[in-house]
């Protein structure tokens, strides 16, 4: 090597090595930093996956937490959600939430309360009135089974449109596909039983009633019929006990306190035929005990309380609203009276009384009666003549022989002379027919 080259590697080895070595330095530096950048990017890296890690899971329990409270209190959110609702409806459109519900409620009751009529009337034998009391329970609740039930009951003996009397045959129909539905219904013997006394099966009609009894042993309803059927047959005793258990079973039998009441009057128990009687009004207003007790009255002597009775049958058979409702309806069977005090045998005979006429005609004779005993007898002449017009047949001249008869020997006060004289001229006309 020659001296100049040496020189300036001499040179270069003093002025450039340490700048070479500085610059090792800066890369290995540079490495370490790229190196340790790396690693902080695969930390963070790390972190982010781990915290979303985290917070699925976080979301994940939340979630379940929270259908798990949802499920363990679903009624009581339901319950709150449905008050806020409410709540909500009622400021919102002033409607009650709850109307409809109130609403349904009532009706129910309303129909409740008309069925529980209908039985009332059905039992009472008053079908046109039953018919409308099950209809406006099927109004008010359409589904109301007992009350469409009881409606096809009240049916049984309403003619046919065209018809005026239903025929035996058509009710026995009806009755038969009721007894298919509900076989242990009591008011279907009843309606039985009274199918067979409107057609004078008195045998089969009592069996019947018996069979309601069976069924239900405090039927008043059928206790009462017995108790009709004993006093046509003139065997009072059996009448009186019949009804008094019909009263038993329901206080407010009309038709049982009725009957007994006249069954006092048959026997000369006065006082207490017109305490029963007049109990019966109360109950239910009828033209057949207001007849009742004219005659008790007029037994007892008391011929102006007597006329306060017969002139309000008088009037009210006269009326065309009284002639064709309940008040005068059904059938009457009116025993003769006893003709003495130890006449036990008259009372098996009687008197029917289902026509209006013939109703009337027996309302104006009791009416003739009182007011001859009260001294008009020339008003008794004009009510004897619409009697006599109405009625006059040999069993009507037998019931009114055999009410003046009784009124002269029961009675404690003795008739006017001009009294005896209508009542004697009365008997004669009547005996020689």
């Amino acid at each position: 090597m020659n001296p100049a080259t040496a020189a300036v590697n001499s040179f270069l080895q003093g002025h450039l090595s340490p700048p070479l070595s500085r610059a090792r330095d800066f890369d290995m530096d540079h490495d370490v930093i790229l190196r340790r950048i790396h690693e902080l990017e695969l930390e963070v890296q790390k972190l982010k996956t781990q915290l979303a890690s985290g917070g699925r899971r976080r979301v994940h329990v939340v979630v379940k937490k929270s259908v798990g409270f949802v499920l363990t209190y679903w009624t009581l959110l339901s319950f709150v959600v449905a008050i806020g609702v409410a709540l909500y409806i009622k400021k919102a459109f002033n409607v009650d939430y709850f109307e409809s519900y109130r609403s349904i409620a009532a009706s129910r009751q309303i129909a409740d309360f008309h069925n529980k009529l209908g039985q009332d009337l059905l039992q009472r034998q008053e079908w046109a009135a039953a018919e409308e009391a099950f209809t406006r329970a099927l109004t008010a609740n359409p589904s109301h089974a007992g009350a469409g039930y009881g409606l096809l009951k009240s049916r049984v003996f309403k003619p046919v449109s065209g018809e005026k009397v239903m025929s035996p045959r058509t009710e026995d129909t009806m009755i038969a596909f009721l007894r298919e539905q509900r076989p242990d219904d009591p008011d279907l013997d009843m309606l039985q039983a009274l199918r067979y006394w409107e057609q004078d099966q008195k045998a089969e009609a009592r069996q019947a009633a018996l069979a309601a009894l069976k069924r239900k042993p405090d039927f008043s309803w059928a206790q009462m019929l017995l108790g009709h059927i004993e006093m046509v047959e003139g065997n009072l005793d059996a009448a009186k006990s019949w009804d008094e258990k019909a009263i038993t079973s329901d206080p407010g039998n009309a038709n049982a306190l009725g009957n007994l009441g006249f069954i006092y009057l048959l026997t000369g128990d006065f006082d207490g035929a017109i305490e029963k009687l007049q109990r019966a009004s109360l109950a239910d207003n009828n033209l057949l005990q207001f007849l009742v007790l004219s005659d008790a009255w007029r037994m007892k002597g008391q011929y102006a309380r007597a006329i306060g009775y017969s002139r309000q049958t008088a009037r009210m058979s006269q009326d065309e609203t009284v002639r064709t409702s309940r008040i005068s309806g059904g059938e009457w069977f009116y025993n003769h009276l006893p003709e003495s005090k130890d006449d036990h045998t008259t009372w098996r005979e009687g008197i029917y009384a289902s026509s209006i006429n013939r109703k009337e005609a027996l309302c104006q004779f009791a009416f003739a009666l009182d007011l001859a005993l009260t001294g008009d007898t020339a008003a008794a002449d004009k009510a004897w003549a619409r009697c006599r017009e109405l009625d006059g047949g040999l069993e009507m001249d037998t019931y009114c022989l055999n009410k003046i008869i009784a009124t002269i020997t029961w009675s404690p006060v003795a008739p006017s002379e001009a009294a005896k004289q209508w009542l004697t001229g009365r008997v004669a006309e009547l005996k020689a027919k």
